[in-house]
């Protein structure tokens, strides 16, 4: 069982931030400076960390003075620990000033050269020699090395690790320049330290903490460095930021330090506290805070209490389900079938079959029985080139437009993606198009291309894919639809989500757009919900090189609409439904659909568990639902207890391009595509 702890706007105490520490090294010795190797050879750097210039913050920052009194009320703070299995662990505090000590392994960077790392002799002290190839004066040295991104560009950890009794591994950053071997180090960014106690009553092991800046400030990632008349480093705006820092390996109650660059928090800072079980807590405040270089910056004492009932969420969280009835389940030939309800209370189905043709059909008994099958958005025979080649229809997808659209009501859109056959690719674009039907269905119009890739130099299955039609509320249409264009024009593999509009009900159409896109990642498959005065855009995603597809959530306001692309999977208008419940590494998840029921969210997706393989192939329809009552901050995170509508031998058969329909009182219709064979199955919602 899982559990969920929602407290939004929990505030800390106005006092919220101030300096409880400042960190340095013991001084160096002056003789230990100056070494250096044969021309040609190696160069021996004799770093050492200097102090900061304050230790607290000033009182008109913060609007207090002074250290955090320790438990014993001895006004400093305790030490952290001892930490030697780090980088630069921390030491013993002394008059308010952490120690900071080299340790074995480090490794500096010098003019872009990693140096050699200090071997166990070295440890314990606050001075190093590093050995560096290749290099001569000047000297810029960054430290760690793995820090550097180029002489002017350095990298803040988004992903954090947990060291308990020390900061992150590879967080505390310094720089510094020398024109001899003799270099002077200062730190660049700081740290905020959160004091956590768990509740007694939870018996669940920290698991995660994350903390973002309010005003969506860059807090992570890569960030501009330069140096002052002084020589000292000043870190610059965020070249590449992402706008939260993760801290894992958080396994119980203690002093958690997050590395950070030094920037004005205008807006204070939420923080969430995630258990073993995702249970969680989130914090925030509003109070203006700054993390100063070399300043540990420290919150009051943090109780961690998954517990009581908030915005009508349960925090005992109830195994909700869908019971399928599957000896009830209706099939017939197609594939990639979508179905949705008209405005009339009739269901309308579309597919593909017959070779790459659209159909449809109706349903005027709740998906019980369903009209034969016909014929709305057909291929067509061209000649190219002397070369005969046919432009294929997949992906059916539609809509129909409300009642009181202002020019065409009740007018059905039928969407499609043109493929040519053979995947030649050479002599006919991939491109998406429609057809309308202004009499339910009864008769369609000319097919209509509104968005068309290239052609290429060979045949090949590159283009636009998965159009899905949606109508906003002041009558836009919308045709969103997954698009390599513009990047294998580039010879490059990644994809991003485009829109396209129509002002007059799918009589004219304006410009694709991009709504979303992962650099050297591919955003695919998208579907599209309204709520609660969002857009939701459900797509495939992958999350990193190492990991397989996944369903991602992407979502604007229906006022703001996509004129800012979402970009990256870090963005705070991506989140992860599952909460990374699947196993991404080691399974496929592709495909994913999402709808509402009455008192549900419910996604699907193609899951690969259970086959040999982590692929499409032999991948099988699972169903998740997540209540509305926990639906908050605009998100819907809490999607569990898959099931699957259909059973399916992996071995040899597969339930692919599946999608969802409500049928009303929390009752939904899975439509999976077995090969060849849409296959209809009647679910109910366990409450």
């Amino acid at each position: 069982m899982k559990h969920y702890c929602l407290i939004p706007g929990l505030l800390l105490p106005a006092i919220l931030m101030m300096s409880c520490a400042r960190i340095q090294t013991e001084a160096t010795d002056s003789s230990e400076h100056g070494m250096s190797g044969p021309d040609g050879g190696s160069v021996t750097i004799a770093a050492s960390i200097t102090e900061p210039a304050s230790s607290i913050i000033p009182s008109t920052a913060i609007a207090h003075t002074g250290n955090i009194p320790d438990s014993a009320g001895n006004g400093t703070q305790d030490c952290i620990g001892d930490g030697t299995d780090t980088k630069t662990y921390v030491g013993s505090v002394e008059n308010g000033i952490y120690k900071l000590y080299w340790s074995t392994g480090d490794k500096i960077s010098v003019n872009g050269t990693t140096s050699n790392a200090l071997d166990e002799s070295a440890a314990g002290s606050g001075s190093a020699k590093f050995t560096v190839e290749g290099v001569s004066a000047p000297y810029s040295i960054i430290y760690p090395a793995e820090a550097r991104r180029s002489e002017s560009e350095i990298t803040f950890l988004t992903n954090q690790t947990h060291i308990q009794g020390s900061f992150p591994e590879g967080s505390s950053i310094m720089a510094g320049k020398s024109e001899t071997e003799a270099v002077s180090l200062y730190h660049v960014g700081g740290f905020l330290k959160l004091s956590v106690l768990r509740d007694e009553s939870d018996g669940d092991d920290i698991a995660e903490i994350i903390v973002k800046g309010n005003a969506s400030e860059a807090i992570s990632g890569t960030f501009r460095l330069s140096y002052d008349a002084a020589g000292k480093p000043v870190v610059g705006e965020a070249v590449s930021g992402a706008d939260h820092v993760r801290l894992t390996n958080c396994s119980q109650s203690g002093e958690y330090l997050i590395a950070l660059p030094p920037i004005s928090f205008a807006s204070g800072i939420t923080v969430e506290i995630i258990d073993a079980k995702n249970h969680f807590m989130r914090i925030k405040t509003g109070d203006s805070f700054r993390i100063k270089p070399g300043i540990v910056t420290c919150s009051p004492d943090i109780t961690f209490r998954p517990t009581g009932t908030h915005i009508g969420a349960d925090i005992e969280q109830k195994d909700f389900q869908v019971s399928w009835d599957r000896d009830n389940a209706q099939s017939w030939p197609g594939g990639y079938g979508r179905v949705h309800r008209l405005n009339d209370g009739r269901l309308m189905a579309v597919y593909e079959a017959h070779v790459c043709n659209g159909y449809c059909r109706f349903s005027e008994d709740n998906g019980l029985t369903w009209t034969d099958e016909a014929l709305a958005l057909p291929k067509a025979k061209h000649t190219v080139n002397g070369e005969t080649v046919w432009s294929n229809i997949a992906n059916s997808e539609f809509a129909q437009l409300s009642h009181t659209h202002p020019h065409h009501p009740d007018r059905i859109i039928y969407a499609g993606n043109i493929r040519p056959s053979g995947t030649r690719s050479d002599l006919m674009p991939y491109s998406i198009c429609y057809v309308t039907s202004d009499d339910g269905g009864s008769s369609w119009s000319k097919r209509k291309i509104i968005y068309e890739s290239n052609t290429w130099s060979t045949s090949i299955a590159k283009g636009c894919w998965e159009p899905f039609v949606l109508e906003l509320p002041d009558g836009t249409v919308q045709i969103y639809f997954a698009d390599e264009t513009p990047y294998y024009r580039l010879g490059l593999g990644y994809q991003n989500i485009s829109v396209i509009e129509s002002k007059d009900g799918g009589d004219s159409w304006g410009e694709a757009r991009i709504a979303a896109y992962t650099v050297r990642y591919r955003d695919g498959m998208p579907v599209v919900m309204l709520y609660d005065g969002n857009i939701y855009l459900a797509i495939e995603h992958y999350e990193g090189s190492g990991q397989h597809l996944q369903p991602q959530i992407v979502y604007t306001s229906v006022e703001d609409n996509w004129s800012k692309v979402i970009y990256g999977s870090d963005s705070e208008h991506r989140f992860d439904p599952m909460q990374k419940t699947l196993d991404y590494v080691n399974n496929y998840y592709g495909a994913p659909y999402l709808i509402e029921t009455d008192d549900f969210f419910v996604l699907s997706y193609q899951s690969s568990e259970g086959a040999a393989e982590a692929s499409a192939d032999n991948s099988v329809m699972e169903v998740v639902v997540s209540p509305k009552s926990e639906f908050m901050d605009g998100r819907f995170t809490t999607m569990r207890t898959p099931t699957r509508p259909v059973t399916v031998d992996q071995s040899t058969g597969k339930a692919r391009w599946n999608s969802l329909c409500d049928l009303g009182n929390n009752e939904v219709l899975a439509v999976s595509d077995l090969g060849g064979t849409l296959v209809l199955t009647r679910g109910k919602i366990d409450k």
